[in-house]
């Protein structure tokens, strides 16, 4: 078997990490505690981290085989997991900034992000929160003060699908000696190699793209041991992390990642550019189109453009209620990166606690949609859209 890292993403997926038990599937192990050998193992488990399992609030062989797999995928030394992606932010965050710290964050990350960091670690935690256009690196350096301990970005931005040049911010990271921290859950490790980008600690919400089935609920943090070091200490203490179930359908999901993510990215470029040319639509938001502003960063950074994307509806609210209500086919569901097509208004939902202002702020219209693209055929997609289209009355047809 050769070694992890000299494996490529797809062939990762499915073998790095691969069970020491000679079963082709990791099993399940539900155990909440285990057998300790003798007293110098018991005397040193609690204290020093023992590649043993001893009580599952620390880990278990199904969660270690788990984070094996997805370091393979992120090519870094090792993972964690959580039990969600947000559980892996605020760990991370946690971990990393204490009182009178100073956290540099993007102005386009995920709404409960954004009330995390804001509403949480400024307003309880006494963390300096300073924001700024995180697609211009020279504003992330001039941010930058003796009090900076973490640099966040998030890239493709949820919901507008705005880039990070991540080699920049990895660059500026260290040489002003700064933890750098992007959440990738729109790329995926198979589109963005993150840690390949210098970045130090790459997030995904392993709900999404990672489980890729709609069927668990799971976050990962990706970096060197070091890195992971304070933050799996943290983990320990709080016990945020997925069970032996969680952790098996995640290893499970994981090894078709690459093959679905391939088709996702297909589905999504082919939606982007038709919905483009639907008079019943106003702007859309995709990497993949000549018409994005960072086009160019998305070709030379991505491995490919992702299944999501966003659109406004024309016309108001009434038109998007109509659209909303005319699919048949695709669901509304409130997360995104499964098999499944769906879609989601962001303003009462991922973004709603932001509130009409940080909205604007964004740009983030009353009438844009997220789109989360699936596996299915995309001619069937076109003729769901099309018919909700048509329902707005603005579609000319």
């Amino acid at each position: 078997m050769p070694d992890d890292s000299q494996m490529h993403p797809a062939t990762a997926a499915i073998h790095g990490g691969a069970p020491t038990t000679g079963g082709a599937v990791t099993p399940i192990h539900p155990a909440s505690v285990y057998r300790l050998p003798d007293y110098d193992v018991m005397s040193r488990v609690f204290t020093e981290p023992l590649d043993i399992s001893s009580y599952a609030r620390f880990g278990d062989p199904t969660l270690t085989a788990a984070e094996a797999k997805l370091a393979a995928l992120e090519r870094t030394e090792t993972s964690l997991l959580f039990s969600s992606g947000m559980a892996a932010i605020t760990t991370v965050a946690l971990a990393l900034l204490k009182p009178g710290d100073e956290l540099i964050t993007a102005r386009d990350i995920y709404g409960t992000t954004h009330t995390f960091f804001h509403r949480y670690l400024a307003e309880r935690h006494g963390v300096t929160i300073t924001t700024v256009d995180a697609t211009r690196p020279d504003e992330i350096r001039a941010a930058v003060s003796d009090r900076t301990r973490l640099i966040y970005v998030e890239t493709p931005t949820n919901p507008l699908l705005k880039l990070v040049d991540l080699a920049a911010v990895g660059a500026i990271g260290r040489e002003l000696n700064v933890p750098t921290a992007v959440d990738g859950t729109f790329a995926s490790p198979i589109n963005l190699p993150a840690a390949a980008l210098g970045i130090d600690y790459s997030i995904h919400s392993a709900t999404k793209y990672l489980g890729g089935h709609s069927d668990l609920l799971a976050g990962g943090v990706s970096g060197t041991k070091a890195r992971l070091a304070p933050i799996r200490s943290l983990r320990l203490l709080l016990g945020n992390l997925p069970s032996a179930h969680t952790s098996f359908l995640l290893d499970r999901g994981m090894k078709t990642v690459a093959v679905r993510v391939a088709r996702q990215n297909e589905n999504a470029l082919e939606l982007a550019r038709w919905l483009e040319n639907q008079p019943a639509v106003g702007r859309v938001f995709y990497p993949g189109l000549d018409s994005h502003p960072q086009h160019e960063l998305a070709r030379t950074q991505m491995h490919g453009f992702g299944g999501m994307l966003s659109f406004e509806v024309a016309g108001g609210l009434t038109e998007l209620q109509r659209f909303i209500d005319g699919l048949k086919l695709i669901p509304i569901l409130a997360s995104l990166g499964g098999v499944e097509t769906s879609v989601i208004v962001p303003t009462v939902s991922s973004h709603y606690a932001m509130g009409v202002a940080g909205r604007a702020e964004l740009g983030i219209a009353d009438t844009l949609v997220r789109l989360s693209v699936g596996i299915e055929d995309v001619a069937d997609l076109k003729a769901d859209l099309q018919t909700a289209l048509d329902a707005t009355g603005r579609s000319g047809s």
